[in-house]
């Protein structure tokens, strides 16, 4: 038996299918037609289930996987595997050898076809894979490749050989 979705996760599920704008709408609808809030939300989610896998990606194989597919492929770390599954969630026409290893082509087939693993792999694996403050400030002080400092030293040479070509001509 499915387990039932909370109206966090369903939001999650519309967005990532690209219908929440549509289900708002057709609840709206609802509730201007005369039933209340809860019954329209109510019918608006029975009429907006999740889309399976299979429809909404032609192609994307759900079964097992031979091992052999990845045997010469270089080994990742895991965080490079979230990255690569975080990257093709919404991919169409993916094959099992696209990924980089069994784990991520497992996770990916689960966070495609299971709203509950999508919501929790987004709010649970991916927020820690973002970098932190520290991180942040750390990538930002060695982003500066000095071109722009280089820029005004040239500049400031030029002002000074002009400064010092205009000193050497002028006879007072």
């Amino acid at each position: 038996m499915p387990t039932k979705e909370t109206s966090e996760q369903r939001k999650i599920r519309l967005d990532a299918e690209g219908r929440w704008d549509a289900f708002c709408a057709r609840r709206a609808e609802l509730e201007a037609e005369g039933k209340s809030r809860k019954e329209a939300d109510i019918q608006a989610t029975a009429e907006f289930q999740p889309v399976n896998a299979e429809s909404n990606d032609e192609g994307f194989d759900t079964g097992e996987i031979d091992a052999a597919l990845f045997e010469e492929k270089p080994k990742l770390n895991l965080r490079a595997s979230m990255e690569w599954v975080y990257r093709n969630v919404m991919v169409k026409g993916l094959r099992p050898d696209d990924a980089p290893d069994p784990g991520a082509w497992a996770l990916l087939h689960e966070v495609k076809t299971n709203p509950q693993t999508r919501s929790e792999f987004y709010k649970n694996i991916i927020t820690k894979l973002l970098p932190n403050r520290a991180q942040i400030e750390r990538e930002d002080m060695t982003a500066d490749d000095g071109a722009e400092t280089l820029k005004l030293i040239a500049e400031i040479e030029a002002i000074s050989r002009e400064s010092f070509a205009v000193e050497k001509s002028d006879p007072n």
